[in-house]
């Protein structure tokens, strides 16, 4: 009962005949002119009289303002169905299932605009409520349903053969009210009425079958904004074929879409799918359902994407999230469905569909992908270089890239670790708007992702000493690499010849240690640490000899162990290399002197105490004396250094014995030498005399 008008439908054609006695399968009557046939048959007509309270009109005023469904239960079998509700449980499955379609039964209706539902026992007077749908438009862009009608009765009057589509886009927001709780979901709802530029296929069909080329979408929009696009759960893919009302729910009428479909569709007998081609299923109206899903729907589907976009970019009442969720799956969607994937993506391409981070709407040409699988820190450092440079970049979801990898034509633009350095490259004062530890996670990635070779001629080196210097494979200027075999702390000072010092558990160590021999970068040998040994020392020793202090850097004793232990392990033959370097302490090793001695072969050094196998050697007081006053230096090295085998053997330093002495004497000036030993106290001169003529020295020989 709708308005002036009161209709049955009797499907078993068991009650209403015409004038000539032929069966009808339904009636309508007048609710006001009929009303001599509603007295006369009162009992058959009472359901439409006060239905419910507070409910007004129908046969009593001849109108009614709204629209009544009343559905007779089956209390036994018959032709269409064998299945009774005559009890109370069976009723409430019924209920039930409405209510579970109730808040899209109105999705693609005009006029329609509420829904309620309500049940009354025989005992009670007042009703209860099963479940109450209300639509509400976005009152700037919906157009009364009597002006769609309208344009829909003109369209179909049309036989000019220059009809125009008629395109309808409506934001709708359906509140559905339970006894347990009310919920609301909107919805973007996009209608389309090919005009006659539609295909002549569909053409020719349309006027045949007398159908309408009709197609609409809906992509729900309710859902809120992740933090992160590229988290949110994936596309549920909820997505049903409508026919004005939605199709029963089950297997024939899902599509595997992520939003809900309708269109003029010819539907199986039992209104449970629509007809597809097939082995049982060759008829045009399979055909046609096919012609409406390829052609039509994508430009629908579009349109509906096109127009939540502009609502997220006018006043954000659409989430970016929503629509990225509308995106079809092409890996979900169902059977016959996926003939409307390639049209619908070709077309979607076309148009400002990818939401850049600091940019807005974009088309995918002129986006940077982040497909970036690496940390917040990282991350964010990383597009902040595209950021200054004005470069667009997005991340989407997995749904969307797998989209765009399969049906976009061209190739696509991503945040990498080449893009990035051609972007630091072509815009070098990004790097200046970067702190040193952006700087690093900057290199990391770059090395990480095995980008080495765009290096070239970025300011990313990061030295010892703080600083950055430029990549470049043409520059004589070596950075050293220090290596578990040589360290840094080898060679005291120098930072700015060495790459940045950075702890071993971070991943940064590992790559640059595999950087030797790529650009200025050699790792640390056992040359190149005498060689920088040789220049770091010019600042560390002053003119007599002493050990510069440093609060920075190790203490003296400190590295000098460092050093001989490499030497020990790494040079224990030769110490050619280091000879000349002031690497000989002349201090006990508890560390409280400062100088040293160049490392020669031919040095005037005697250690004063030494252990051997054969007991503890010393020099006296008197003779250490008249050795220090003739030029002869006596220290007392550390064990470190006296036990690399090349100090005793190759007389680097002599031993505190007779034979130690006079070598460490023969270095000397030999005549100086005999005139201070003439100037020494007789028993003093007579004991040097002795120890010389006991090792048979020159010296006695020219002097005696």
């Amino acid at each position: 009962m709708s308005d002036q008008k009161l209709a049955f439908i009797d499907p078993l054609e068991e009650h209403f005949f015409d004038k000539r006695g032929r069966v009808k399968t339904g009636w309508q009557f007048g609710l006001g002119s009929d009303s001599d046939i509603f007295s006369k048959n009162e009992d058959q007509f009472q359901p439409y009289h006060n239905i419910f309270p507070g409910v007004t009109g129908g046969i009593s005023t001849g109108y009614f303002d709204g629209t009544l469904f009343r559905f007779p239960l089956r209390h036994a079998a018959n032709s269409l169905s064998d299945k009774i509700y005559s009890d109370e449980g069976t009723l409430s499955e019924l209920l039930l299932a409405f209510r579970a379609d109730a808040d899209v039964a109105m999705l693609f209706l005009r006029s329609l605009n509420n829904i309620e539902v309500l049940k009354r026992r025989s005992d009670l007077q007042e009703p209860s409520l099963v479940v109450r749908v209300r639509r509400e438009h976005d009152p700037e862009t919906h157009p009364p349903g009597k002006e769609f009608s309208s344009r829909l009765e003109t369209y179909c009057s049309d036989v000019s053969g220059r009809r125009g589509p008629i395109k309808l886009i409506d934001c709708v927001t359906f509140t559905t009210e339970t006894p347990e709780a009310s919920n609301a979901q909107r919805w973007v709802v996009s209608h389309h009425i090919a005009g006659d530029s539609m295909s002549q296929e569909l053409s020719d069909l349309a006027e045949k079958q007398s159908h309408l080329p009709w197609a609409a979408v809906a992509i729900p929009v309710s859902s809120s904004e992740p933090s992160n696009v590229a988290s949110e759960a994936e596309n549920n893919n909820i997505g049903r074929v409508f026919c004005f009302l939605p199709l029963p729910p089950g297997e024939e009428s899902r599509t595997g879409l992520p939003v809900h479909v309708h269109g003029f569709f010819a539907v199986n007998s039992d209104r449970r799918g629509i007809k597809w081609p097939g082995p049982d299923q060759t008829d045009t109206l399979a055909h046609w359902n096919q012609l409406l899903v390829r052609e039509l729907i994508p430009i629908v589907y579009v349109d509906a994407i096109k127009y939540a976009i502009s609502s997220h970019t006018s006043h954000d009442s659409v989430t970016v999230d929503c629509i990225y969720r509308s995106w079809p799956d092409h890996e979900a969607v169902r059977g016959n469905w996926d003939i409307l994937l390639e049209p619908f993506y070709n077309a979607l391409f076309q148009e400002t569909i990818i939401h850049s981070d600091n940019n807005g709407w974009m088309n995918i040409a002129d986006v940077q992908f982040n497909e970036l699988n690496v940390d917040k820190d990282m991350e964010k450092v990383i597009l902040k270089c595209f950021n200054i440079k004005g470069i667009a970049y997005a991340r989407v979801p997995s749904v969307c890239r797998q989209a765009i990898r399969k049906f976009y034509k061209d190739q696509i633009s991503t945040v990498s670790a080449s893009s990035l350095c051609r972007c630091l490259r072509e815009d070098p004062a990004i790097l200046t708007k970067l702190n040193a530890d952006e700087k690093l996670l900057i290199l990391e990635f770059i090395l990480r992702e095995d980008a080495r070779q765009d290096l070239e001629g970025l300011c990313l080196l990061p030295l010892d000493d703080g600083s950055f210097h430029f990549f470049s494979s043409s520059d004589d200027k070596k950075v050293y690499i220090p290596t578990t075999k040589f360290h840094r702390q080898l060679v005291p000072g120098g930072n700015h010849q060495f790459i940045k010092t950075v702890p071993e558990d971070n991943p940064l160590h590992q790559l640059l240690s595999n950087m030797d021999g790529r650009y200025q970068l050699k790792s640390l040998t056992l040359d190149a640490v005498a060689e920088l040994l040789k220049i770091s020392m010019k600042t560390r020793i002053d003119d007599q000899g002493s050990w510069i202090l440093d609060t920075q850097g190790p203490s003296l004793n400190t590295w000098l162990e460092k050093v001989w232990s490499m030497l020990y392990r790494e040079s224990s033959s030769k110490l050619l290399l280091f000879e000349g370097i002031h690497l000989v302490p002349l201090f006990e090793a508890d560390g409280e002197g400062r100088r040293l001695r160049p490392l020669f072969q031919k040095s005037a050094i005697i250690q004063r105490s030494h252990q051997t196998s054969d007991g503890y050697l010393t020099l006296t007081n008197d003779l250490t004396n008249i050795l220090q006053q003739n030029g002869v230096t006596v220290t007392n090295c550390p064990d470190y250094v006296l036990r690399h085998p090349a100090i005793m053997r190759d007389e680097y330093i002599k031993f505190p014995t007779s034979e130690g002495v006079v070598k460490c004497l023969l270095l000397l000036d030999v005549e100086l030498l005999v005139q201070r030993l003439h100037s020494f106290s007789p028993v003093i001169e007579m004991s040097s005399w002795n120890i010389l003529h006991r090792q048979k020295s020159p010296i006695m020989e020219r002097n005696f």
